[in-house]
């Protein structure tokens, strides 16, 4: 698989406007040294998702709910610890009193999250 284009669609997914070129040398050790493992099924969603990103958030949310412990969702959690310890992505980590969440923004980001779960699970359930 295209490490690149995992990390682009990935820090896309995951909050980030750009990809900084050292984030994908990381990645790609961080692989290295984990060796996570994915299943055929795995494999499959990491492929749609990268080909098609706007299925990331309903494979992730289903998968959450449906097996927490696959190598897709360790995937992105990699990327996730990847980008917390690069410089140019501080700002997607660290809140400030401007980015105080508002009410409103709180319950529309769970109401979303709630939606793409359980959509996510009737969508992982036809992908074989």
């Amino acid at each position: 698989m295209d490490t690149t284009r995992e990390v682009k669609v990935l820090t896309r997914y995951l909050g980030a406007k750009q990809v900084v070129p050292l984030v994908v040398e990381l990645y790609q050790q961080a692989l290295d040294n984990n060796r996570i493992e994915l299943s055929p099924r795995d494999e499959k969603f990491l492929r749609i998702g990268l080909r098609h990103p706007f299925w990331l958030g309903y494979f992730d949310g289903g998968l959450a709910l449906r097996n927490r412990n696959c190598g897709f969702r360790k995937r992105i959690a990699l990327m996730l610890a990847v980008m917390e310890t690069i410089p140019e992505y501080a700002h997607l980590f660290l809140a400030t009193e401007e980015d105080m969440p508002k009410v409103s923004r709180i319950l529309w980001n769970g109401i979303a999250g709630v939606w793409k779960g359980l959509w996510g699970v009737v969508i992982i359930a036809f992908i074989r």
